[in-house]
């Protein structure tokens, strides 16, 4: 891969790259590794002329996180969502108040499939394609999964209201 493309790559995903991997594993070294992992394999394997980078690096960052999942055994844990060393983003600003804080939190407790989908739609802002071609699943199951997890925050969020 053409080290001016990288750099472009990185700049424009990287962080929000960073924040996908850091919400699914909620650890910073960890979101870090997989980042630097991640552009590693696409400085040793992706084209120049791969149609979808984007999407490409987000599934790649996936893989790693579930074979470290496999490897490692880790279970998730649901904590308060501590600070994020980048600079303030999209999900930095949406958590800020406590409102926010509380969705986020029930965010991380849907189903691994339905917290993605929401994740990679609204706080990565991907295409209904992209994150169907992240996740590895049809455009109408993004849907699906999208509006279940729509429906399952609704339903928690009054439920404590």
């Amino acid at each position: 891969m053409n080290r001016k493309l990288l750099e472009y790559v990185y700049k424009k995903y990287g962080r929000e790259l960073y924040i996908y991997l850091y919400s699914l594993c909620k650890e910073q070294t960890l979101a870090e590794e997989l980042v630097q992992e991640t552009f590693a394999k696409a400085i040793l394997s992706l084209s120049d002329e791969h149609p979808n980078f984007r999407a490409w690096l987000y599934k790649v960052g996936k893989n790693l996180y579930q074979n470290y999942r496999k490897k490692w055994g880790r279970e998730e844990q649901y904590q308060e969502m501590p600070e994020i060393p980048y600079e303030a983003g999209i999900l930095e600003r949406y958590i800020q108040n406590e409102e926010n804080q509380r969705l986020y939190q029930e965010i991380l407790k849907l189903q691994e499939d339905q917290k993605q989908v929401i994740i990679l739609f609204y706080f990565s802002e991907c295409s209904i394609r992209e994150t169907a071609e992240i996740m590895g699943l049809k455009e109408g199951h993004v849907r699906m999964l999208l509006t279940r997890g729509r429906r399952k925050l609704k339903e928690r969020l009054e439920e404590e209201s």
